[in-house]
């Protein structure tokens, strides 16, 4: 084998390896269609059609995922405590 065959071999193998590393990294990761947008209204009332609608800001924080956007309404919000770790 020649140098540069050789040297043209082992580009490809690093570039083959580097493809199977990028899509090993890609498929590790939990793949998610989009965020969700969580609403939050004083009695839980957000509006006809609105949904997820929660009636505190914790209920929507539980249920929040990463990526998640949460939209609170204008109001009063009763019943926040402090937790202490």
């Amino acid at each position: 084998m020649s140098i540069k065959r050789a040297y043209l071999f082992a580009l490809a193998a690093i570039f083959a390896s580097l493809v199977v590393a990028g899509v090993l990294l890609v498929l590790g990761r939990p793949v998610r269609a989009s965020p969700d947008v969580r609403y939050v209204a004083p009695g839980g009332n957000c509006g006809a059609g609105i949904s997820p609608c929660y009636a505190t800001i914790q209920d929507a924080v539980d249920d929040a995922q990463p990526g998640d956007e949460i939209r609170i309404a204008a109001g009063t919000y009763t019943g926040v405590q402090v937790q202490t770790v």
